[in-house]
Formats: structure tokens, sequence, C-alpha cells
């Protein structure tokens, strides 16, 4: 309202004092004045010559300016945009999927999870599986995670990994984006007492990752799937963290194992050198992309799949 206002004054004195026919205005009352030319200071700041078009109107913006109560628009609510998920596919020659590497050759043929909830916003199966059997293969394996939530992946994978850090916003952040304080005191419920976890907390977008000062083998981006942030996330973990082995998996590349989020695949693509995404892929059975530095086996899948193979799970439970 204060940059219209002033707008509005800017206007309104490109009138020149004599090339107006309007009579001068009469009397020390400038909410009476109407269809005149008069001379007026705010706040000993303001000044304005020229027409006084309309007295009641006058009488409301003056008054506005005398009290100086008003508040500013919000950047975001001075228009409106609309995302067309279509252009990120043209964006990136219609690439509608990854090629597909079997989950085969990734993990065990036996995986044992032993925290799992089985609730909403969490991983599937065998997406944890896929991390905990790559972190087993990595001797000493250092891993590194965006994307706590209950803290179920790191809290699987710190059974094989010899330390796991993990990022993800403060209570104070998660209670500024007007989520509820219930949500926010369940983030790390899982994993906040295991020894070789380490919380770090902080916004990704300017998180500085460079005073960490190490390279990482394993690295799980689970944060914010936006497009912005997935790029984000990855140009800053390609810059800081990755070493020529590192392998790095975004969750939620796809809204279930046959369909892919055009949203996240580009924001991979647009924060990856483009010299490593040859070896970029579809975990299959899997919400999962990943990087593996050393080339998969893959191929292209046709939607729906035929299943060809099946998974076994012995299910139990325990009171936490």
């Amino acid at each position: 309202m204060k940059a219209f206002y002033t707008l509005i004054l800017v206007l309104l004195t490109g009138t020149a004092f004599g090339q107006s026919n309007l009579p001068a205005c009469q009397g020390n009352d400038v909410f009476k004045w109407s269809n005149c030319i008069g001379e007026e200071t705010i706040n000993d700041r303001h000044q304005y010559k020229g027409e006084f078009l309309n007295g009641l109107e006058g009488e409301e913006i003056l008054a506005l300016a005398e009290s100086e109560d008003f508040s500013f628009a919000d950047v975001d609510d001075l228009g409106t945009y609309k995302k067309n998920k279509k252009y990120l596919k043209k964006h990136h020659n219609n690439l509608l999927q990854l090629p597909t590497a079997d989950i085969s050759q990734l993990i065990e043929n036996s995986s044992e999870l032993n925290h799992y909830t089985f609730l909403g916003g969490g991983s599937l199966p065998t997406d944890i599986a896929l991390l905990k059997s790559l972190s087993k293969k990595i001797p000493n394996c250092s891993y590194f995670e965006i994307g706590t939530w209950r803290g179920e992946s790191v809290i699987n994978v710190s059974e094989t990994a010899e330390e796991c850090f993990t990022l993800n916003l403060s209570k104070d952040d998660i209670l500024a984006e007007g989520l509820p304080e219930k949500y926010a005191d369940l983030h790390g419920i899982l994993s906040k007492e295991r020894d070789n976890i380490t919380h770090l907390f902080g916004n990704t977008l300017n998180y500085d990752f460079s005073v960490l000062g190490k390279k990482f083998d394993l690295i799980f981006i689970d944060g914010n799937h936006k497009y912005e942030f997935v790029k984000n996330d990855t140009k800053k973990v390609f810059s800081h963290l990755v070493h020529k082995d590192s392998i790095v998996v975004w969750h939620d590349y796809a809204a279930n194992p046959e369909k892919t989020r055009y949203d996240v695949l580009a924001g991979i693509l647009d924060g990856l050198p483009k010299e490593k995404q040859a070896n970029l892929y579809h975990v299959s059975n899997s919400l999962c992309a990943i990087y593996y530095p050393n080339g998969l086996e893959s191929k292209s899948i046709d939607f729906p799949i035929l299943p060809k193979k099946l998974f076994k799970l012995i299910i139990q439970s325990k009171e936490i």
C-alpha cells in the first residue's frame, strides 16, 4: 500500500501548479477541498502541490498517510504462477524415466530391518534395505542423510555403517513453517539415542556443507522434494560431500515403483554434473534413484510391469 501511495504522489505532482484551470482551494481544512488547486505538507516530509479533485477520497488517503497505518503486500501475493509439469519433460528432451537397474544387484538376498514403523511419510522396506545393503558393502562406511523424519532410514543404516550424519530443519524452523509441535517432535524420535548418529540442523538452501570438512561414502537425499530443493541439494552434495567412489541415493524419485515424479527427476538432472548422468538409474521395486560411479546393468522398462520376482516379508512387532 505504501508503494502504491508513493506512486500516486509522484503521478499527482506531475500536474503543474500553473497549468490547471481550477480555482485556488479555500480555507485550512484540506479534507473539504474539492476541484481546486492547493498545497499540503504531510508529516513535515511529503509536500503535495496540485489539484484536489475529491475531498472525500482525499480525506481517506491523507488520513492513511498521516497515521502511516498501512502494510506491505508480500511479493508472493502480488501475482500468481502455475507449475507446468509437462514442461519438465520437454526441458529434458521428453525423458520420461531413468534406465532401471534391478535391485538384486544392490541388496543382499536376505536383508533384515529392525526398525520399521509402517506409518505415513516413510520409505518402502526395499528403500531402506537398499541403503542398509549398500552401507554394509562399504568398509567403515560414512553415511550422510538429508531429511531425517522419524529417523527410520538412518537408524537401520547405523547398524552397518561406522558413522552416520543426518541434516534436518530445527524444531523452530519446522514450527515457523506452520506445522504442529507434535509433528516437529517426531523428527529423529527413533534415531536420536544412537551413539554413531550425529543430528545436524539447518536449511539446505543456506546450510554451509563445507564446514563438515569431509566426504562421505553413501549419501541419501530425502529432504524437500520440490524441484528447487532437489536441484539445490543435489548440486551441494556433489560440490562438497562426494569423493570419486561415493554413492548417492535420492528418495521419492518415484511416486510408486512404476511412476516417475518429473519434478524430482528434473531437479536431479539440473543439479547433477552432466558427466555423471550416464551413471544415474532408477532402482527397481523402490522409490529411489541412484548415482553409482562404477555403473550398473540397466534397461528401459515398459509400464505397467509384469511381476518377475517376489519378496518374502517376515513381520514381527515390538513395543517401544
